[in-house]
């Protein structure tokens, strides 16, 4: 049994079976190099102000400013400023707010409404966790407050109420602490 030549054939299957070889090598290699350390986010919660001094993040009365994000940004809402009622993308009828708390724990409780005269337009009461900004507040952004007849059991049409005043308040309470803010506003459309 000696050597035996190779045909045309044998010679097309190795050339094809290293393709293939090479080519499965180079799917495990991109694989492995796409399958590298994996980069999460994390939340990171402080308990003390990073203000370099180690001052409590509780040290202070206690305090919350009511607003709203527009591009990224926070802006106290004033008298005057609009109360946008707006249609969910799921049905319902929302007013959205943001807010900020100084010297208060980050888990708690917001009570909210939207109220006009005698009408209490919408409420809310949300658990929620506060998120620490870089500007050092402890915030929350787009907090919903349901509105609408079958949530307050008042009868009303909510065009009623169109370019009207209404008062939002709101009241963050966090382990023994509390805070509320009231600010008139006047209730738009979207």
């Amino acid at each position: 049994m000696g050597i035996q030549p190779l045909h045309g054939h044998h010679i097309r299957r190795m050339v094809s079976t290293q393709k293939l070889q090479a080519a499965t090598a180079l799917a495990c290699l991109a694989t492995l190099l796409g399958c590298g350390t994996e980069y999460r986010d994390t939340e990171v919660f402080f308990d003390v102000d990073n203000d370099g001094q180690g001052q409590s993040a509780l040290d202070g009365d206690p305090e919350i400013i009511l607003g709203v994000y527009t591009e990224r940004t926070f802006k106290a809402l004033e008298p005057g400023d609009t109360a946008l009622v707006e249609d969910g993308f799921q049905g319902g009828t929302w007013v959205h707010f943001s807010i900020r708390a100084t010297a208060m724990e980050s888990s708690g409780r917001v009570l909210a409404s939207l109220q006009s005269g005698d009408t209490v337009l919408g409420s809310a009461d949300l658990s929620l966790r506060l998120r620490r900004a870089a500007s050092g507040y402890l915030e929350a952004h787009g907090v919903p407050i349901p509105i609408g007849t079958s949530i307050t059991g008042q009868a009303y049409h909510i065009t009623d109420f169109i370019g009207q005043t209404a008062n939002l308040k709101v009241t963050y309470n966090a382990a023994d602490r509390s805070a509320t803010a009231t600010v008139e506003l006047i209730v738009e459309r979207e």
